[in-house]
C-alpha cells in the first residue's frame, strides 16, 4: 500500500504507518515548520528500510500527486475536506481507502 497523508503535520502518521504496516508513506504539508518537524522525525527512524519508505513534501494538499495512493488520510478543516473531496473522487481508484 501507499499512504498519502494530506496535511501530514509533524509526520507521526506517516512514520507509524511505515513502521507498523510496511507501506510507503507520503505526506503533504503547507507549513514549513511542520515539514521540518516531519523531516526530523523521519530521519530519527532507526531502521533505514523504513526510513526510505517515508517522505514529506512542502506543498498544498490540493496539488498532491494522488496517482500512487491506495490509502488517503486527511485531517483538515471541514472546508478543506470539502474542497478536496471532488478531486479525491475523480483521481483515486475505487479500491482506494
Amino acid at each position: 500500500d501507499t499512504l498519502v497523508d494530506l496535511g501530514c503535520g509533524d509526520g507521526r502518521l506517516l512514520v507509524a504507518a511505515a513502521e507498523r504496516y510496511g507501506c510507503r508513506a507520503i505526506g503533504y504539508e503547507l507549513d514549513p515548520a511542520l515539514v521540518a518537524l516531519a523531516e526530523a522525525r523521519i530521519e530519527s527512524i532507526p531502521n533505514a528500510r523504513v526510513r526510505e519508505r517515508v517522505r514529506v513534501v512542502l506543498q498544498d494538499a490540493k496539488l498532491a500527486d494522488l496517482s500512487s495512493a491506495t490509502v488517503v488520510a486527511l485531517y483538515l478543516s471541514e472546508r478543506g475536506n470539502e474542497e478536496l473531496l471532488p478531486r479525491l473522487r475523480r483521481q483515486l481508484p475505487e479500491s482506494a481507502r
